[in-house]
This record gives structure tokens, C-alpha cells and sequence, in this order.
């Protein structure tokens, strides 16, 4: 069975670049586009990993993962952005994410092989 993939992106460009390179390894993929949306989506479905960018409407990357914890979800998240100063990297790793994306200097090949080696080949 596929492992289930929740991918959080406001940039569409990007969020359908790596849902193709996400469902041609194999992966179930749901697209949404900002952090209520992200929400939603996890009250209505379970997801073996959330990407999730930081930077979006509605309800930022921050918040979406403050919930979770507040809810005591324990899905693993790879969170991404561009923000690369020190403290917003401190900030964003003491959410407990399993992995942090600078969108800028990482391809959509590389984030596929990080999820690859997180959640295995499909």
C-alpha cells in the first residue's frame, strides 16, 4: 500500500512539481495550498508524512505545527522555507520536524530522495 504524503505548498509551481515526483515513485500525494487547508486535511485523512512549508496563508507552517503538538500528532513532518537565519532554522527545528528544506537550495530530485530514505521506497 502507498504511504500517504500530505504536501503543504502555496507556491503552485512547486507544489505540482513535487507531487509529480512524489506519485511517479509511488506515493498517494493531497495538495494543499495554505495552513487551514493543511488542518483540514489532517482531520479528515491520516498521512504517513506532511511537507509543509512555513511561509503560507491562511495559517502559517509555525502554527500548523504548534497544533499539532497541541493535539499530540505524531506524524513526521519535513517542514520548508527559505528562511535560513540561524534562529528562524532554531525556531523551526524545536517543532520536532524530521527534516529541514531551504526550498532555494534544494531541488525537487533531493527533497524525493530525502523522503525516499525517510519513509522508504514505494
Amino acid at each position: 500500500m502507498a504511504k500517504k504524503i500530505l504536501l503543504a505548498e502555496d507556491e503552485k509551481a512547486l507544489a505540482t512539481v513535487l507531487n509529480l515526483k512524489l506519485k511517479s515513485a509511488g506515493y498517494e500525494t493531497h495538495i494543499v495550498y495554505n495552513g487551514e487547508d493543511a488542518l483540514q486535511a489532517l482531520k479528515d485523512g491520516t498521512y504517513d508524512l506532511m511537507l509543509i512549508d512555513i511561509m503560507m496563508p491562511r495559517r502559517d507552517g509555525f502554527s500548523v505545527l504548534d497544533e499539532l503538538k497541541k493535539q499530540g500528532n505524531k506524524m513526521p513532518v519535513f517542514a520548508m522555507s527559505n528562511l535560513s537565519q540561524d534562529e528562524d532554522i532554531a525556531r523551526i527545528k524545536s517543532t520536532g520536524v524530521k527534516d529541514y528544506i531551504i526550498k532555494a537550495d534544494t531541488s525537487p530530485a533531493e527533497i524525493l530522495a530525502r523522503v525516499t530514505k525517510f519513509l522508504g521506497p514505494q
